[in-house]
């Protein structure tokens, strides 16, 4: 069995198969998803709030695996919580 890096998170899809996050793709995906805070949100952001969450499923939930659709699901709020309060007076 290969060892998992300790930062590597699998990811479940919908379709049954499993293979470790891919980072560069998903923060691209992401950074996109906040248009009105593109000038605002850096992707070097959105990689460090996706390596957070990463830390957390891994250290806090004792996860090694999670779904596509939950772990963008919780990037997503995590990240319009940051920008709200990041773009307020």
């Amino acid at each position: 069995m290969i060892a998992l890096h300790n930062q590597a998170l699998l990811v479940c899809f919908a379709d049954g198969h499993i293979e470790p996050l891919n980072m560069h793709d998903l923060v691209a995906q992401l950074a996109n998803d906040f248009p009105k805070a593109r000038g605002n949100l850096e992707p070097w952001i959105v990689e460090k709030a996706v390596e957070s969450l990463i830390r957390h499923f891994r250290e806090n939930s004792q996860r090694d695996r999670i779904s596509l659709g939950e772990f963008i699901s919780t990037a997503r709020m995590l990240l319009a919580s940051f920008v709200q309060e990041a773009l307020e007076p």
